[in-house]
């Protein structure tokens, strides 16, 4: 059975700050609703004649490809949640990291997500 992407944002949902820092938390969040958008666009884009590149572009080959179906919008938000996830993964100072970021990448990877299923019921 595949994997449920959308087990990623049931995780951001859970109270964790007994077992680790808020800092991690709002990462693993932002992290985690980021994959859980890609997933679902990515498996939407390969049902719709998307070829996964095989060079290390791929999450812009994916963003791209959005954009140039003319799904402008879904396409901004998914390049705003990716630039969220870049910071919360790599960046050791993460300004602007706090509560209402968490939230946000939730936000953006719930309205991606659904408009995908929107799309394809």
């Amino acid at each position: 059975m595949a994997f449920d992407w959308n087990e990623y944002l049931n995780i951001c949902k859970t109270p964790l700050t007994a077992y680790i820092s808020e800092e991690s938390i709002q990462r693993i969040i932002i992290s985690r609703s980021y994959y859980a958008a890609y997933h679902a666009c990515l498996k939407y884009a390969e049902n719709n004649n998307y070829t996964k590149t095989k060079n290390s572009g791929v999450h812009k080959s994916l963003i791209k490809f959005y954009r140039d179906i003319k799904w402008n919008k879904l396409s901004i938000k998914l390049n705003r949640i990716k630039t969220l996830r870049v910071s919360a993964d790599y960046e050791a100072i993460f300004d602007g990291l706090c509560s209402s970021t968490a939230i946000e990448a939730i936000e953006i990877a719930e309205w991606i997500i659904h408009e995908i299923r929107s799309k394809n019921p």
